[in-house]
């Protein structure tokens, strides 16, 4: 809580705090027994390619953001992959930055790229869910309606690439996602809120 600038004076923020405990000691232990406590090791291990470190990260559990839609496993790796674009972007997309695969990443699909997207009028929501996440209701992790959320952001981010590519400027999920995730950070972005979903992939 010191080092994140966090107050535990409610009892959302004490269960966050202690995920990300968790999450730092997994990653720390995980480190520690496979690549000597050096995460450069890890990097060099992924060959420079994103795809690479994505399936090196989803062997720890906090990584492992994949759900059962009626006996379809649908992989997200929203936090692995945007490990990799953080990386990418701050080191300049060389050293540790490079990854010679970018392009294979999807968008960071969590709640604030489909509640853009929603805002922008490119998805539709069926009636009683939008009033359910109008009111605030906790749509609960993994369940039909928060995978559908999820899937239908990424699908329509992988359109969007394909339309501004198509278009003559070419582009790749991951910096569209990261031009949408800031838009939507935009008071005008805001005139509803995004679904709530307590998870750890987010």
């Amino acid at each position: 809580a010191r080092i994140f600038k966090q107050d535990l004076d409610a009892a959302p923020r004490l269960d966050l705090m202690g995920l990300f405990a968790s999450a730092l000691n997994e990653l720390g232990s995980f480190l520690l027994t496979r690549y000597g406590g050096d995460f450069s090791r890890l990097l060099n291990a992924a060959g420079g390619s994103a795809v690479g470190l994505v399936e090196l990260l989803t062997q720890m559990r906090h990584y492992q953001d994949v759900a059962d839609y009626h006996g379809t496993r649908v992989p997200f790796y929203k936090r692995a992959q945007i490990t990799v674009a953080d990386l990418a972007m701050a080191f300049n997309y060389a050293g540790y930055g490079f990854f010679g695969d970018c392009e294979c990443l999807t968008v960071f699909a969590d709640n604030a790229l489909p509640h853009l997207l929603r805002m922008e009028g490119v998805l539709v929501y069926e009636a009683s869910l939008a009033a359910r996440i109008d009111a605030g209701a906790l749509i609960p992790s993994g369940s039909p309606e928060e995978v559908e959320l999820r899937a239908a952001a990424l699908h329509a981010g992988e359109l969007l690439v394909q339309m501004i590519s198509g278009k003559g400027r070419p582009t790749t999920a991951m910096w569209l996602d990261f031009i949408l995730w800031h838009r939507a950070q935009q008071k005008d972005a805001r005139g509803r809120q995004p679904h709530r979903t307590r998870t750890i992939y987010y």
